[in-house]
C-alpha cells in the first residue's frame, strides 16, 4: 500500500524518469535504426539505373524454384498445373467405366468407346483452333498490327501441327512400353487403353489451355475494351463462349 501511495504522489517524477531513459535509448540506437546516406545526394534516374535496378530485382526475387525468378518458373510450370494426377484420373474413370463391371467385356468396350470419343474431340479442338488463330491473324492484319501478332501466331501453328501429327504415335508407344509387363494377360488391352485415355486427357487439356492463350484471351481483351471487329469472321468469333 505504501508503494502504491508513493506512485500516486510521485507520478510526474516517474514519468519524467521514463521519458529520459527513452530519449537516451533513442539517441544510442538511432544509427542502427536508420540507414544514413553518406553522400546526401539522390542519384539521378537514368536508363542504366533502371536497368540495373530491374536486373537486381529480377534475380533477387523469391522463387518457387531455387535460383530461378518466379517469372521464369511460372512460364515453365503453368501448363502442368492443369494436369490431373494419374490416381485422380483413375478414380474419375471408375465412375464412367467401372473396373470389370458388370463384366470384363463391358469394361473394355467402355474404355474403347471413350477413347474414340476423346480422339474425335481432340481432333475438333485442334482443327477449330487452327482456323480461329488464322481468323485472329487476319483481324490483326486489318488492324495494322500484323508484325506484332502474325509471326508468333504462325510459329505457334507450325509447332502445334507437328505436335498434333505426332502425339498419338508417342502416346501409343509410351503406353505399350509402360505396360509390356502385362503381355499375355487377359486385361492387357484394358490396361493399355486406360493409359491411352490418360495421355489423351493430358493432351486435350493442353490443347484447351493453348486455345485460351492464343484465341480466348484475345477475344476476351477485345470484348473488355469494346473494340469494333475489323473482319466478319472475327465478329462471328466474338461470342462469350469463344473465350473458353
Amino acid at each position: 500500500m505504501k508503494f502504491i501511495k508513493y506512485l500516486k504522489n510521485n507520478t510526474l517524477i516517474i514519468y519524467g524518469f521514463i521519458l529520459a531513459i527513452a530519449t537516451i535509448a533513442l539517441v544510442i540506437l538511432y544509427p542502427y535504426l536508420v540507414v544514413t546516406d553518406e553522400t546526401n545526394n539522390t542519384p539521378s534516374t537514368t536508363i542504366d539505373n533502371i536497368a540495373e535496378s530491374y536486373t537486381d530485382d529480377y534475380y533477387d526475387s523469391p522463387s518457387i524454384i531455387d535460383g530461378m525468378p518466379d517469372f521464369d518458373s511460372i512460364i515453365l510450370l503453368e501448363s502442368d498445373d492443369l494436369i490431373p494426377l494419374y490416381e485422380d484420373f483413375l478414380n474419375d474413370l471408375q465412375e464412367i467405366c467401372p473396373f470389370y463391371k458388370p463384366n470384363a467385356i463391358t469394361y473394355r468396350d467402355c474404355l474403347v468407346s471413350r477413347l474414340k470419343d476423346r480422339e474425335k474431340l481432340i481432333k475438333k479442338i485442334y482443327e477449330d483452333m487452327v482456323i480461329n488463330v488464322k481468323i485472329i491473324n487476319d483481324e490483326m492484319v486489318s488492324a495494322d498490327n500484323a508484325d506484332e501478332i502474325t509471326e508468333p501466331r504462325q510459329d505457334f501453328i507450325n509447332n502445334l501441327t507437328i505436335l498434333y501429327q505426332s502425339w498419338k504415335s508417342y502416346r501409343n508407344a509410351l503406353c505399350g512400353t509402360e505396360l509390356s509387363k502385362t503381355w499375355g494377360g487377359s486385361n492387357q488391352s484394358g490396361y493399355i487403353n486406360v493409359c491411352k485415355l490418360y495421355q489423351s486427357e493430358i493432351f486435350m487439356i493442353r490443347l484447351l489451355d493453348y486455345r485460351y492463350e492464343w484465341v480466348g484471351s484475345f477475344i476476351q481483351y477485345q470484348i473488355e475494351k469494346n473494340l469494333t471487329p475489323k473482319t466478319e469472321k472475327f465478329k462471328d468469333l466474338m461470342r462469350p463462349e469463344s473465350i473458353l
